[in-house]
């Protein structure tokens, strides 16, 4: 069975709403756990070079194969999320978007308090007021 995806679905749009979420996740948690001494952050690792789009259709591939010639190495990629893991400087820093081991500005969407993913009352059950990671 081939998987058709639905009239006007994009994967790059699919891939960037999936990013903005994690933001908006990320910002919500931090600002939950603000008072238990637990942080929060995410993180852009820059363009690595991976095997991400190993299965995607041969077109995309070879335009991927030559854009990796600019894109760093996973060893530089993982740096950031090194950094945030281990590093006592960021430490009492939380609900931050970092690239290249510094606070960096996520885009408006994923500043927009209104868009917060909301947790509710139940652990096992994601709740999403409206659609906070539609563009």
């Amino acid at each position: 069975m081939i998987f058709k995806p639905p009239r006007g679905y994009s994967a790059i749009g699919a891939y960037g709403r999936s990013k903005l979420c994690n933001i908006l996740f990320t910002r919500e948690l931090a600002r939950r756990w603000i008072d238990k001494g637990v942080t929060a952050n995410c993180l852009h690792p820059g363009f690595v070079a991976t095997r991400f789009v190993t299965a995607a259709a041969a077109f995309c591939r070879a335009v991927v194969r030559v854009a990796k010639l600019f894109a760093i190495s996973p060893g530089k990629g993982a740096e950031t999320i090194v950094y945030l893991a281990s590093s006592p400087d960021v430490g009492a820093i939380s609900g931050e978007y970092f690239y290249q081991c510094r606070p960096a500005t996520p885009t408006a969407a994923a500043r927009d308090e209104r868009r917060l993913i909301d947790c509710g009352r139940s652990p096992r059950k994601l709740r999403v007021s409206g659609n906070p990671c539609a563009p």
